[in-house]
């Protein structure tokens, strides 16, 4: 029988992440993180991300931790709540806080790649 992985809980609440993080290694489930898009590069550079991270687990293991983690999740739905408009806004709010979060790391590596280019020039 195969052993697949699946996906226990996705967030991008840093916080929430680790709290199930720790009760899955707590009770000796194991489970892999992964980060979407430049997630991971933003979280070893600046110790957090705005990406959605992605709590990967042997589903053999999937009740046991959804019991485990039951409380410190969100009650309902809320996306199903929201209107098509609310929806749309909040997808343009991520698109932007993305954006802003990828030049917020790339600007300050270009002017400390251009600077470092003057300096060996000027040498």
């Amino acid at each position: 029988m195969e052993n697949k992985e699946i996906e226990l809980y996705a967030s991008n609440n840093s916080i929430l992440i680790s709290q199930i993080c720790e009760i899955l290694k707590n009770n000796e489930i194991p489970y892999l993180i992964k980060t979407k898009g430049a997630g991971s590069y933003l979280n070893i550079t600046f110790g957090k991300t705005t990406e959605e991270t992605s709590i990967i687990i042997p589903q053999e293991n999937l009740e046991k931790a959804r019991n485990l983690i039951a409380n410190l999740l969100p009650t309902g739905n809320k996306e199903e709540e929201l209107t098509e408009e609310e929806k749309e806004d909040v997808k343009k709010y991520t698109t932007m806080r993305r954006l802003g979060v990828i030049g917020f790391a790339i600007i300050p590596t270009i002017i400390l790649i251009i600077a470092i280019a003057i300096a060996i020039n000027l040498g």
